[in-house]
């Protein structure tokens, strides 16, 4: 019975040896090898850096500013001065250094290269010096195609809006030299927006 047991014992310990070697426990131990592998090769060092999407709505580092009666705004030395002192040191706080006309009275403020700029957090501080009667961030403007007709706009043109007619301008607004068919008798051929734009139709009932 002994030398069964002790048969037995080297049978199991064989066992537990070849488990051991081919389990996946030592697969796992060269995971973390091959992982700093990837990892090393993916590496990207901080100069490399990918940049992150900006969804903000205006262009960073950039302010409207329109002056109140009274102030004026120039550069000198790539600084921005005022001929109020508290208001040229308001203006070296936030970094900003440079400034364009846009209009009369109106400017667009920069900031230095990647200075960082709390745009909407400046553009409250500009307001409540009393330098300027309105300061904002430069917004994106995006032109759109929606008409101006007056019973477009009061909601009567409902066929419009049912078929998606804006959307549709955001992508195309079509040209002149496509001709459509319209399949109705109640045309108003004399229209203003329908002048010059009547083709000869076909009469197929008659």
């Amino acid at each position: 019975m002994l030398k069964v047991k002790s048969q037995g014992s080297m049978a199991a310990l064989a066992l537990l040896l070849a488990f051991s070697l081919f389990s996946p426990a030592s697969g796992l131990a060269a995971q973390p090898r091959a992982h700093g592998a990837i990892s090393n090769h993916l590496s990207v060092s901080p100069s490399q850096s990918l940049p992150l999407q900006d969804n903000r709505p205006y262009e960073p580092g950039e302010l409207i500013v329109r002056l109140a009666p009274g102030h004026n705004i120039r550069s000198f030395g790539g600084t921005l001065i005022s001929n109020s002192s508290s208001f040229t040191e308001l203006l070296s706080c936030f970094d900003l250094r440079s400034a364009s006309a846009v209009l009369p009275g109106v400017y667009k403020l920069q900031v230095a290269a990647r200075s960082g700029l709390d745009v909407e957090a400046a553009a409250k501080a500009l307001e409540a010096s009393g330098a300027v009667a309105y300061a904002e961030p430069n917004y994106h403007i995006h032109a759109t195609v929606a008409p101006n007709d007056e019973q477009y706009i009061a909601g009567q043109q409902w066929g419009i809006s049912q078929i998606k007619a804006e959307q549709a301008w955001d992508v195309t607004t079509g040209a002149t030299n496509i001709v459509i068919a319209i399949l109705d008798t109640g045309t108003a051929t004399d229209h203003p927006d329908l002048a010059d734009k009547i083709v000869q139709g076909y009469d197929f009932v008659n």
